[in-house]
């Protein structure tokens, strides 16, 4: 390596340095603390600066997939398929992009069972301007809840078969997810829910939305047998039609399935003000709180289960009003 290229790493690793230090508002003990669960764990390594904001196409986002599959692996989670990898390839601003989405089960899929899908995007914003946009909330958070989940149906599986779905390229559009409806016409077939998760982490005022009891009333049993939790209120909204930015039916992932005609439950906070920006890190997520939210949607996952039979039959097109957006 010449001496250009050295001075250039250092400048590198220092501005690294200085990020990382500059997304901190905790001591290193406080943020050992933070990190005692699983749940924590995963937030905080998707959320690092190793993934580099885990935009679609980068070395980041290849790094965030091989650690969501090794933590699959470690659950006794299997692909879906041959390959735990499903790539598509997408135009956005002139150039053509490929993402990957990620599928796993936990074994193969009946032929003639319902199937519930479980999602969240693993993409973020990447870095610009020498800024690193950490996704911690948006939507590591959501990832994070996932692999949780994925390790309590090992300890306790549903009735029904689960299979999990995490999509790239949402924040350029929903990409993943729609690729995901269009190049699994039988998986799709047999999906009856849709849950989905983006921004489940900074319930700063301790309360969790779900959206998509307005399109299929049958989900209302499911969210009002969810137990209580003293942590946090679960309020059903922002998916009343005419309602604008409120009206989140078109605004990640389950969108697709929305447009398929599948019913789905979005769990999901409101915006905050780190909302696509740097200060979107690991340390601003109450652990004690990610993990009521954790167990909230895994009570609607169980809820879900039982009175899978009662939700209504896909129709074979549904024309979902509005147009796509990103949260």
């Amino acid at each position: 390596m010449n001496g250009a290229g050295q001075g250039n790493q250092i400048r590198s690793f220092l501005f690294g340095l200085c990020l990382l230090a500059g997304s901190l508002s905790v001591s290193a003990q406080e943020v050992a603390e933070q990190q005692q669960t699983p749940a924590m764990r995963d937030l905080y390594h998707l959320s690092s600066l190793q993934m580099a904001g885990r935009k679609t196409g980068s070395a980041g986002s290849e790094l965030a997939r091989q650690y969501l599959i090794s933590r699959l692996t470690d659950a006794g989670w299997k692909p879906c398929g041959e390959h735990w990898e499903q790539r598509f390839q997408f135009q956005a601003n002139g150039q053509m992009l490929t993402g990957t989405n990620v599928l796993a089960c936990q074994s193969p899929l009946p032929a003639d069972q319902q199937v519930i899908v479980l999602s969240a995007h693993y993409d973020h914003l990447g870095a610009h301007h020498e800024k690193v946009f950490f996704g911690a909330d948006d939507n590591a958070s959501g990832v994070a809840a996932l692999l949780e989940i994925a390790s309590r149906l090992k300890q306790a599986p549903s009735e029904h078969p689960v299979a999990m779905a995490f999509f790239d390229a949402e924040e350029m559009g929903l990409r993943g997810s729609h690729m995901f409806v269009k190049d699994n016409p039988e998986l799709i077939r047999q999906t009856a829910l849709n849950i989905n998760l983006d921004m489940v982490g900074r319930a700063d005022k301790d309360e969790l939305y779900v959206a998509g009891t307005h399109h299929t009333p049958a989900l209302k049993e499911v969210v009002q047998a969810i137990p209580a939790n003293p942590a946090l209120r679960l309020t059903a909204g922002h998916d009343l039609p005419g309602t604008g930015q409120d009206d989140w039916a078109s605004q990640s992932d389950h969108f697709a399935f929305h447009r398929a005609g599948i019913p789905f439950l979005y769990f999901g906070v409101e915006d905050h003000a780190d909302y696509h920006q740097p200060g979107d890190v690991a340390e601003k997520i109450q652990p004690a709180k990610f993990m009521a939210v954790i167990d909230l949607i895994e009570q609607a996952l169980r809820q879900a289960d039982l009175r899978l039979s009662s939700l209504p039959v896909r129709q074979s097109t549904v024309a979902a009003a509005g147009s796509a957006t990103n949260h």
